[in-house]
């Protein structure tokens, strides 16, 4: 009877550690489509996503690669990869981008739906919301099948932001991280044409839009 209840345990603890240790999804997001977006409430847009779910095994789950499909537009291109000592599932999704003021669209369906509004001095404002119901679908899955859960500081999210326009653009940021350098306060970037700019969200922000639903992260002039 002790050998089977170690049996067990040792059983337990695989399952328990097999995936959810860590979320991260990774978006591309155009100037192009901000400013169509911008001037046009009704129209959507779905740009290109990656998202990686961190596990312990090498061998994919189909299981999960289906529940994968049904929490995320578009998803395919499922596969493994290895990364500091630690094996992640990967697959390529779509992530909406909407106007503000578009309340026909249902945000509530996308884990992260990426905002823009135009404000009444002629800028543009840069925002994300969340899905707490896409959230809750993933962790019951995840807690009925690996006993586990991702909670909201175990994701990571990062925008990719790319000037395919002509011109010089400028973006202020705040609460995040710009290449690599920590924003708390606004600060102006100026990309050229073809420059991108990789912006991760700081705890606080993704938290805070956690909380309250959606989150402002930058202002375009």
């Amino acid at each position: 009877m002790k050998k089977r209840g170690v049996q067990w345990a040792l059983l337990l603890g695989v399952l328990l550690f097999l995936v959810a240790c860590s979320g991260s999804i990774v978006t591309e997001l155009y100037f192009s489509d901000i400013f169509e977006i911008a001037d046009d409430y009704n129209l959507v847009a779905f740009t290109k996503a990656t998202i990686e779910i961190e596990t312990l095994s090498e061998e994919q789950d189909e299981e999960l690669n289906n529940k994968i499909r049904e929490w995320f537009r578009d998803a395919k291109n499922f596969r493994t990869i290895s990364r500091d000592f630690s094996s992640y599932l990967v697959a390529d999704i779509k992530i909406p981008i909407i106007n503000y003021a578009n309340w026909q669209f249902d945000s509530s369906k996308d884990l992260i739906t990426l905002l823009v509004d135009l404000d009444d001095e002629e800028t543009i404002l840069l925002g994300f919301s969340f899905s707490e119901e896409v959230f809750d679908k993933i962790n019951d899955y995840l807690f009925k099948t690996y006993f586990t859960t991702l909670k909201i500081t175990d994701w990571a999210f990062t925008i990719e932001v790319k000037n395919d326009t002509k011109e010089e653009q400028v973006i202020d940021l705040f609460g995040v991280y710009a290449n690599q350098e920590p924003i708390l306060y606004g600060k102006p970037f100026y990309l050229d044409p073809r420059d991108s700019l990789q912006i991760r969200f700081g705890d606080i922000l993704r938290d805070y839009a956690y909380q309250n639903g959606e989150a402002v992260f930058g202002v375009i002039y």
